[in-house]
């Protein structure tokens, strides 16, 4: 089975008039979630008080995440939309990819991390048993290597 690099040789599925006004939304979330990811980050990075428990630690992580995930994931789709076809190639299809699952993939182990610190909160408040910051660095980290993991994965072969 051999893949084909030209990808315009796929008759298109849907007209203009449908697929146009899904990619303007996708634009219109791309703008939005810049600038409102971007503006949290930036109070994230701004004040260290904000960086001081590990729940939102965990909660910065997944800006960064949607961040990541915003800038990269929704314009390219959201432009071959708008021109009624696949404009960027095998290439730009790959990359599109690998951003968009690293940016799931790393979403969910973060809001898995977070379940556990806040099982830990509730279920074992008053003993001494809690995540410390080192810790919450350490298992964003990991998360993050796991979801590179896997995402490179299938490039790999």
């Amino acid at each position: 089975m051999s893949i084909s690099n030209n990808l315009s040789s796929y008759k298109q599925l849907e007209p203009c008039y449908i697929l146009r006004p899904i990619g303007y939304y996708l634009i219109f979330l791309w703008v939005f979630g810049i600038s409102l990811n971007g503006s949290i980050l930036y109070i994230f990075i701004r004040y260290k008080k904000l960086r001081q428990s590990s729940t939102n630690i965990f909660i910065g992580s997944l800006i960064l995440t949607d961040f990541i995930g915003a800038c990269f994931e929704i314009p390219m789709p959201g432009i071959a939309l708008i021109k009624c076809r696949w404009i960027f190639g095998y290439a730009g299809c790959v990359f599109e990819a690998v951003i968009a699952y690293f940016s799931g993939c790393s979403n969910m182990y973060i809001l898995c991390l977070l379940s556990l610190d806040r099982y830990f909160v509730v279920t074992r408040s008053f003993t001494a048993t809690t995540i410390t910051i080192k810790q919450t660095y350490t298992s964003i980290l990991c998360a993050y290597i796991f979801a590179l993991f896997w995402t490179l994965m299938p490039i790999i072969g």
